[in-house]
């Protein structure tokens, strides 16, 4: 009888063992998709009682209340002292460029990959060929890749982190698409997880029942040019409908984009913002919102932020959009570029506001089924359990 408890009690304290799990990336702070996508997903796991941990390299922005969330921070320079005395249950790594600092960790930890983009299959990270912005679905090549690269130098490096990338246990993806281009990159499909990204609700839903007026039409993204903010501009600039233009974010476009508006006649009529750590306060002011990235986006986070506050998405038809986004029902997909069909969907859209508010409560409803918190964290676990 003793004994029995004593296992008992054994058994129930490694159920109750504290999972530990270390994040793995270039950048700290908010900064991109991928820095929110580490934080909310950090707080998922923190809140469900896990002890998250957050190893970098650079500093961005608000770095004081992105790190306040982690139990402990690491400098990628410290992978050494990490090994010899921490204990990770998990490392996931995000973001890296360093093939060594890859090689480390998966020999010492229960290593996983999540795929957030371009950057382990595609030398350019941009997976579109550097003449005419024309995306590629091509697997990655040492051959014709160094020619898009411009030099073999730069691809031989690549070659070097993919191959240790490709060696790690497991890897997320966030939709069918990223999925679909690891298995053409060699990467093995029983060890490839698609896990939704964490979306928390607002807890108070600001949402009127009619548009602004002018209706608010917005974007929120980086200012660099796969994300097609000019394509949107040239689409706003042929409205013949009321509307007010927000732009919400920051990136090395930003003068070439007030610069465009102001050419198409149309800089009274949008409002750049600059970078915002707090988005929702323009979210609860938004009636649509445009997604118009001309790269091939692998999932786009944007759009679900978008949904969280009932706001409905027109996007081009790239990447993994059509994941989230199903045409006429939370939303409107148009051909990849095409500036005459984006123009007539927002001209459709701000001429149906029962429509646009209908589509809006559809994409809500769409987020917090699928991407609530506590899903996150079990499809974590489930992929846990089974690669330890």
């Amino acid at each position: 009888m003793i004994i029995w408890l004593a296992e008992r009690q054994g058994m129930n304290s490694k159920k109750q063992k504290t999972k530990r799990v270390l994040y793995v990336s270039e950048k700290a702070g908010f900064f991109g998709g991928v820095e929110r996508y580490i934080y909310d997903s950090a707080k998922a796991l923190k809140d469900a009682g896990w002890a998250v941990s957050m190893m970098f390299a650079e500093e961005a922005l608000e770095l004081k209340n992105f790190l306040a969330l982690f139990d402990k921070n690491f400098r990628t320079g410290e992978i050494d002292e990490i090994i010899a005395e921490e204990d990770f249950d998990l490392v996931v790594i995000f973001k890296v460029t360093d093939a060594e600092l890859v090689s480390k960790l998966r020999m010492s930890f229960n290593t996983s990959v999540c795929v957030s983009d371009h950057d382990y299959y595609c030398a350019r990270h941009h997976k579109y060929f550097p003449i005419g912005r024309i995306n590629c679905i091509l697997p990655s090549n040492l051959f014709y890749c160094s020619i898009c690269t411009m030099g073999c130098g730069k691809m031989f490096k690549f070659s070097a982190l993919l191959n240790e990338i490709r060696k790690c246990r497991s890897f997320i993806v966030l939709s069918e698409f990223m999925r679909g281009n690891l298995l053409m990159n060699g990467f093995a499909e029983k060890a490839v997880y698609k896990i939704y990204p964490v979306r928390e609700l607002p807890e108070k839903q600001n949402r009127k029942k009619a548009f602004s007026n002018p209706p608010v039409i917005m974007f929120a993204g980086q200012l660099i040019r796969g994300k097609g903010v000019d394509l949107m501009l040239r689409a706003l600039a042929r409205l013949n409908r009321k509307y007010h233009a927000v732009i919400v974010g920051d990136g090395k476009d930003m003068e070439f984009l007030k610069n465009l508006a102001s050419g198409l006649g149309i800089a009274d009529k949008v409002e750049f913002t600059g970078w915002q750590n707090d988005v929702s306060k323009f979210w609860d002011k938004a009636d649509i919102a445009v997604f118009p990235s001309r790269w091939q986006e692998p999932f786009g986070l944007t759009g679900i932020e978008a949904f969280a506050h009932k706001v409905p998405v027109i996007a081009f038809d790239v990447g993994g959009v059509t994941e989230w986004l199903y045409h006429g029902k939370n939303g409107l997909v148009v051909p990849s570029k095409d500036v005459t069909t984006l123009y007539a969907e927002l001209e459709y859209l701000l001429g149906s506001h029962e429509t646009a508010e209908g589509m809006g409560i559809v994409g809500y409803k769409f987020v917090s089924k699928n991407f609530r918190p506590e899903k996150f964290v079990s499809a974590m676990s489930a992929m846990l359990s089974i690669r330890q």
